[in-house]
């Protein structure tokens, strides 16, 4: 028998042709071969089904959390107000020498809100609102009239150094800048015949100079420290571009002759 080379399924024979149809009928293919194996459908409900329980617990520890922020920040609130105000704003009474009453009253005010914001960030458990307060009533003790500007300004700096960020970024009242930072202002006014290197490198070492004068434990007593700062915010204040370069000799020249009195006069390179 051959098949011949047309492909049609026949076959030649003696006797004529033979159909290979019959044969073909007889083959039965399992009707579940082809069938997936897994069913579609099932496989996107259990996976919906695992998002939403996924969901679902993160938003119920979201809510958790931020019930218990809203409950630190209102007990933080609360606080502020009862424990750490009154700490604070008596001290609207206590004026430093040469520093106008009406700014001084203005610094205890942004002073208290400032410990406010900070007590209502939500980040400070009860304990450690018990700490602050107890912290700001011994540095408040501690003060005299003639330290308390100076006492004031440190609390500003460890406040805002690492605080949270409500804390860090809010604007200082000038009276409670330390007194390095009030020559910054000299920096846009520079004279147009000072090369800005120059210019910028003398204010940067005057900074310097300042810093460890009015440290808290430099060779000045705080007497002259509020002198000095005097002195320094007067000049700052009222130098304009036409003579900030003679109104910084003279920050310049108070400097030295506080170094000279001083047992331990600081040493410029």
């Amino acid at each position: 028998m051959s098949i011949n080379g047309y492909g049609d399924g026949e076959s030649a024979s003696e006797g004529g042709k033979t159909r290979l149809d019959p044969l073909l009928a007889t083959v039965r293919l399992d009707p579940t071969l082809f069938q997936k194996r897994y069913s579609g459908r099932r496989l996107v409900s259990i996976g919906v089904l695992v998002l939403l329980v996924i969901w679902g617990s993160i938003y119920a520890l979201f809510r958790d959390w931020r019930s218990k922020y809203y409950a630190r920040v209102s007990t933080g609130r609360a606080f502020a107000e009862a424990k750490l105000a009154p700490i604070v704003e008596p001290l609207a009474d206590t004026i430093p020498p040469g520093v106008d009453p009406k700014s001084w009253e203005d610094a205890i005010a942004a002073t208290s809100a400032m410990l406010g914001t900070l007590a209502g960030s939500g980040q400070m458990t009860e304990i450690q609102l018990e700490k602050l307060a107890n912290d700001v009533s011994r540095r408040i003790q501690r003060s005299r009239v003639e330290t308390i500007q100076a006492d004031l300004i440190e609390l500003w700096d460890d406040m805002q150094q690492g605080g949270p960020a409500s804390v860090v970024s809010i604007e200082r009242p000038r009276e409670l800048i330390p007194t390095p930072r009030l020559v910054e202002r000299f920096a846009g006014l520079r004279p147009a015949d000072v090369e800005e290197s120059r210019w910028l490198d003398r204010i940067t070492k005057l900074r310097n100079r300042l810093a460890e004068l009015t440290r808290p434990r430099s060779a000045l007593t705080p007497e002259r420290r509020q002198s000095l700062r005097r002195t320094v915010d007067r000049e700052a204040t009222a130098a304009t571009k036409t003579d900030a370069n003679e109104r910084l000799t003279a920050i310049e020249q108070s400097v030295l002759e506080y170094e000279k009195a001083t047992s331990d006069p600081v040493i410029q390179k």
